[in-house]
Order: C-alpha cells, then sequence, then structure tokens
C-alpha cells in the first residue's frame, strides 16, 4: 500500500503547478484515493484522513502541505505582493 505523499508526489510531477495550490492538491489525492476504492476494493494508501477546515487531508499530507509553502523552498520570508496600483 503506498502513502499519501508518494501520490502527491506522483501528482506534482504529472502538474508541477499544483506546487502553489496545496489544497487542490490534497482534494485530488483524496478523490484518487476515493477512485480506487471504488474501483478496487482496497484502498489506495492507509493513512488515516482528518476533518480540517478546508476539507478532508490524509494524515500523511499535513506535513508535506507545511513543506510545500513557497518560503520553504529556499527563501528565508514569505514573498509579498501587493495588487493595489500606486494614486
Amino acid at each position: 500500500m503506498t502513502k499519501s505523499e508518494t501520490v502527491a508526489a506522483y501528482m506534482l510531477r504529472c502538474d508541477p503547478t499544483l506546487r502553489r495550490q496545496p489544497q487542490m492538491l490534497t482534494a485530488l489525492v483524496y478523490l484518487a484515493h476515493g477512485w480506487h476504492l471504488a474501483v478496487t476494493g482496497a484502498p489506495l494508501y492507509g493513512e488515516q484522513t482528518y476533518a480540517k477546515a478546508e476539507g478532508p487531508v490524509p494524515g500523511g499530507l499535513i506535513r508535506f502541505r507545511r513543506l510545500m509553502r513557497p518560503w520553504s523552498a529556499g527563501s528565508r520570508t514569505p514573498r509579498l505582493t501587493s495588487r493595489r496600483t500606486p494614486r
């Protein structure tokens, strides 16, 4: 049985833009788990799924999502941008 981190890493290799959307990646991993369970009758991963405010999160992805934050990829502080136009 695979881990949810392995499924997420595979999805990131297929579509690197998911790195900027951790909630979307989590949802796709959870949906893949549901599809696999429905088609084969066996779970895709054996981790517990937790109910969070942003939706269901597989246990292995809680730490994985923290590592995906933009400031953990090498920069020391988060990059803040303003969308306001100067007057």
